[in-house]
């Protein structure tokens, strides 16, 4: 009995040791103010980068318009960070636009009546 505790506590001891630590969190922007960010939109699109309040304090709002077509709305800021060969980046989104439609097409009945 012995025996299996010391190796239980020996397995425990090393799974401790070979367990990676903890994540280290870094926020790279408290958005205080957005002036750093630029706005980089495709042709035909529209971006205007704004501040807002957010779940733990400010945020930053992009505001876009594809104007009926397809296209690409970027925020851009350099940032000079040095990343590990594992990392993750996570941020949250909050969505407030309606989808507006254009033009509606006309609504056909099928009637599968023989």
């Amino acid at each position: 009995m012995r025996c299996a505790r010391v190796a239980c506590l020996t397995a425990l001891a090393v799974a401790c040791v070979a367990m990676p630590r903890a994540a280290q969190t870094t926020a790279l922007d408290a958005f205080d103010s957005v002036s750093a960010w630029s706005a980089r939109p495709s042709d035909g699109v529209s971006l205007r980068i704004a501040a807002d309040s957010g779940r733990h304090g400010t945020a930053m709002r992009l505001d876009f318009d594809f104007h009926g077509h397809a296209g690409y709305a970027i925020a851009h800021r350099a940032i000079d960070l040095p990343l590990p060969p594992n990392y993750e980046l996570s941020f949250s989104v909050r969505r407030r636009w309606r989808y507006r439609r254009r033009s509606r097409l006309p609504q056909r009945r099928v009637s599968n009546a023989a």
